[in-house]
């Protein structure tokens, strides 16, 4: 699993409702170009408006769906009047071919419809589920991921997302903390911080490697700082701890630090630029190692 930290005043800092849905957008694609499981964001001490989480959940979760299943399952909301600027993330789930082909996979709406349990796959008509019975419509997620095991008749059966071989997105949660975050989240880890006063990733690299050669590496997370603060600045402010004490002290975790960017030609790197950044840099390394997450 790859999980990614990233303080909420990311995008909260910004001025407009417009800057704000495309800093959200382009955390939930750099979080998608690596294949990322968890997106998770924190609370730290520059957030002041209260509202933000609602729009990063509704954003995220728009950006998540489908399109061919946006008008049925995401309702009118003002807070969502200006997503329509914001390019697809263009995950493999999420395309769409009006003829499906026997076998793909795609995530479906199922619902009754007379008398007949169907899924919406974003073709002209349903697809009917073989097996899901009315009487049990009741105990299933709306959202499904389904195969498709007929073109004529159209039919569809229920696959379990861990069963799903392409890449579904990932899943998002909110802290009150950073501390919280990492205990809930890293603890037996490989605990990564974004940092400018890390080490290079070649050395980064020999860490990794070295650490791999003794244990499988299950969880990776990686923690990004505030516009202000790395994120040790940020646990220290909440908690007098740095992220290295607290990594080793109460998570179990294995800490690097590094710095995806030595030879930085600016004061300082923003928190959406650092992301493209530091997981191109880790996704290399994660490839060297053949570590897929």
């Amino acid at each position: 699993m790859l999980k990614i930290l990233v303080p909420i005043s990311t995008v909260s800092i910004k001025q407009s409702q417009v800057l704000r849905l495309i800093t959200i957008w382009e955390i939930a694609r750099a979080a998608a170009i690596v294949r990322c499981t968890h997106l998770l964001f924190y609370k730290d001490l520059e957030v002041k408006d209260r509202e933000i989480v609602t729009l990063i959940e509704k954003t995220l979760r728009y950006l998540l769906t489908p399109p061919y299943l946006r008008k049925k399952v995401i309702p009118l909301d003002p807070q969502l009047r200006l997503v329509g600027i914001l390019n697809p993330l263009a995950l493999p789930i999420h395309y769409r071919r009006d003829d499906p082909v026997l076998g793909s996979v795609r995530l479906a709406l199922i619902e009754l419809k007379n008398d007949t349990v169907v899924a919406h796959i974003g073709t002209d008509k349903p697809c009917t589920m073989i097996d899901v019975k009315a009487s049990d419509l009741n105990l299933v997620n709306p959202l499904q991921f389904v195969e498709v095991v007929s073109l004529s008749p159209l039919l569809c059966k229920l696959v379990q997302e861990d069963n799903v071989k392409i890449y579904t997105g990932f899943k998002y949660r909110f802290y009150d903390s950073l501390k919280e975050a990492l205990y809930q989240e890293c603890r037996d880890s490989v605990l990564i911080e974004f940092s400018k006063f890390g080490m290079d990733a070649k050395k980064a690299l020999r860490s990794l490697r070295a650490i791999a050669s003794k244990q499988k590496i299950n969880i990776l997370c990686t923690v990004f700082g505030s516009p202000s603060m790395d994120a040790s600045e940020i646990l220290a402010k909440e908690n007098g701890t740095d992220i290295s004490s607290y990594a080793k002290s109460q998570l179990h975790a294995h800490y690097l630090r590094i710095n995806a960017v030595p030879y930085q030609g600016v004061r300082s790197i923003r928190t959406h630029e650092a992301l493209y950044l530091a997981l191109a840099i880790l996704n290399l390394i994660l490839f060297d190692l053949k570590i897929c997450c």
